[in-house]
């Protein structure tokens, strides 16, 4: 669409904070996922589609990292389709079956969706710390 290289937004139904698929041996640590509101910014000459689809620049586009998952690494469903079926094995869904992961020492203040999502063979998910937003607003 001819968006520049420093222009994101967040895709919160497909995508975490932070997104890794590796063959093996990947390190995900020592991160810090911002609180709501804490690190968001705005982006001038921003490009979209309007309602005709004709490309438009906006400025002022807040990105914001609220509503999606923390860390995913090789995050992938390998049960049944709709929890029908037969679950995935290393034969029939090697991808779900890596080697090697480990997510450790991060620091993820939770906006929405899981906190960590990861699938593998031996995963080590270790000292992690995870704050959920309660209702009133005040992380615990």
């Amino acid at each position: 669409m001819g968006q520049k290289p420093w222009q994101r937004y967040t895709a919160t139904w497909e995508r975490a904070a932070i997104h890794v698929y590796s063959a093996e041996n990947a390190l995900v640590a020592n991160n810090r996922l911002p609180r709501s509101g804490e690190a968001n910014f705005t982006m001038d000459g921003y490009l979209m589609l309007d309602r005709a689809r004709k490309l438009m620049t906006v400025d002022g586009v807040v990105f914001d990292y609220d509503n999606r998952a923390g860390i995913y690494l090789n995050h992938y469903g390998i049960g049944g389709p709709g929890g029908q079926g037969p679950d995935g094995t290393p034969e029939t869904h090697s991808y779900g079956f890596r080697k090697g992961l480990v997510i450790r020492d991060n620091y993820i203040f939770n906006t929405g969706r899981c906190a960590i999502g990861f699938c593998g063979d031996g995963v080590q998910c270790l000292r992690n710390v995870i704050r959920f937003t309660r209702m009133s607003g005040d992380l615990r």
